[in-house]
């Protein structure tokens, strides 16, 4: 009986690591399709991580949040200072554009409960806009007539203060009469602005002189 040999094949694999079969006495190696030619093998498992190099990465990590936090809050407080300027720097110059329009006093205080004027210059809790029932009252917080507009407090992170304890008096012709400098400052942070009423009532954010 004439004994069976291998025909030479181009998609033999010929690597030393084949895994041969027998028929018979004869040892034939392993036959694989074109299709299956460069493929991985399955036969090795996939390599996951060591415990090293999670402790490399998780501690990487850590390194990154570390820095990344502390940057993040002084972008809100920075933020939340310029939304707060701004706030009020609207407000001030409503209030001289409706005094023009009215043809009478409009008033700015402080206010912690946004319905009668403060007088310890803290404008962190808050002020009010409105117009008195006198044209030219003696204490304007005692004769309030409107509100024109209520603003709740400033951001726990801001502060707002000022020199001058009372109402601010924007007149008929839009002047305030007397200045008046509002100092804003972010409470963790260096950074603040100032907010400057001129006597003739020009109102101006700016950096600190």
């Amino acid at each position: 009986m004439v004994g069976l040999t291998a025909q030479a094949s181009p998609f033999v694999a010929s690597t030393p690591s084949s895994v041969a079969f027998r028929l018979g006495k004869r040892a034939f190696p392993p036959i694989y399709s074109p299709m299956t030619r460069g493929l991985p093998d399955i036969r090795t498992g996939s390599r996951g991580f060591t415990l090293l190099e999670l402790v490399v990465a998780l501690t990487v990590a850590a390194i990154l949040v570390a820095v990344a936090i502390p940057s993040y809050q002084s972008l809100i407080e920075r933020n939340t200072l310029a939304a707060t300027v701004n706030d009020l720097v609207g407000d001030l110059n409503y209030a001289r554009s409706e005094a023009v329009t009215r043809g009478r006093n409009v008033y700015l205080c402080s206010s912690r409960d946004q319905n009668s004027c403060t007088s310890d210059g803290n404008w962190s809790d808050g002020w009010i806009l409105f117009v008195t029932s006198d044209r030219d009252p003696a204490d304007p917080s005692e004769s309030i007539d409107q509100y024109l507009r209520v603003h709740n407090g400033a951001d726990s992170a801001v502060a707002i203060e000022t020199e001058d304890n009372g109402p601010l008096r924007f007149n008929s012709n839009g002047f305030a009469m007397v200045g008046r400098t509002f100092k804003a400052s972010a409470n963790d942070q260096p950074e603040s602005r100032d907010i400057v009423v001129s006597a003739t009532g020009r109102v101006e954010a700016r950096d600190p002189s």
